[in-house]
Order: C-alpha cells, then sequence, then structure tokens
C-alpha cells in the first residue's frame, strides 16, 4: 500500500524519500539527517532541469534534483516513514567532488556563503519548507 501512495503522488510531482539506516536490526533504524536517496517521478521531469554534469549518485545531486524542479512549480512529497532501510557502512563519497558540486551549485544559484556544511542545510531546510510531508 505504501508504495502505491508513492506511486499516485509521483504522478503529479517528485516524490523524495529518506532513507532509514541500521546496523545490526532495523528496530534500532534511524532516518538519514542529511540528502535524500530515493527520488520517484515521471520521466517527462527531467526535461525540465538544466543541462549540466550533475548525475544520480554524485554528491549535492540530490539535493540540486528537487531544488531545480520546485522552480518549475512542480509538486513535491516527502515520504519519510520507515519504509527504505540501508545497512550502515564507511562513507564511500569524496569530498572534493562534493566541494566540486557544492562549490557549482552555489554560483549557479548566487548564494554567497563560505562554510558549506551551512550551505548545505540551509538548502535542504529550504526543500523540506516547500514539500508537502507523506502521511
Amino acid at each position: 500500500k505504501e508504495l502505491e501512495i508513492i506511486e499516485q503522488k509521483a504522478k503529479d510531482g517528485l516524490v523524495i524519500c529518506s532513507r532509514w539506516n541500521y546496523t545490526d536490526s532495523i528496530k534500532t533504524a534511524t532516518i538519514e539527517r542529511y540528502g535524500f536517496d530515493i527520488f520517484c517521478f515521471k520521466r517527462t521531469l527531467c526535461s525540465l532541469l538544466p543541462e549540466g554534469d550533475y548525475c544520480l549518485g554524485q554528491p549535492f545531486w540530490d539535493y540540486w534534483f528537487p531544488y531545480n524542479i520546485e522552480k518549475n512549480n512542480i509538486l513535491i512529497y516527502h515520504y519519510k516513514k520507515l519504509l527504505f532501510l540501508h545497512e550502515k557502512h564507511p562513507k564511500q563519497w569524496d569530498v572534493e567532488n562534493w566541494l566540486y558540486y557544492i562549490t557549482k551549485f552555489k554560483k549557479e544559484n548566487n548564494i554567497n556563503r563560505e562554510n558549506n556544511k551551512i550551505v548545505s542545510k540551509i538548502v535542504r531546510t529550504e526543500i523540506l519548507s516547500k514539500v508537502k510531508t507523506i502521511e
């Protein structure tokens, strides 16, 4: 039933989903506080995105994608119930890559702040302020 709800919402917008991290048991799972890991949408949304080198799996793509979709007045839904599980493991993303994409994002969106961690939090907060939470 939950996947049907997500599928229905994705017909008229973008659904971003938060994953739940666990170590030994899903009973100890905690919601991922940074970024989004699951995106459900109609393929036609891709035509609304500016050209560039952002791509799924690259750092900051998970903020760039909904940020740009929202600029086109498309509904964004956030699903954060315990459904998508992820076993914790050492981080595998590259800091240099993250710096490249957040710097690029700041330049493209005229964000003039030095501290990248604060920029990341501000962008996440801005995205979440414009979404509808799926209850």
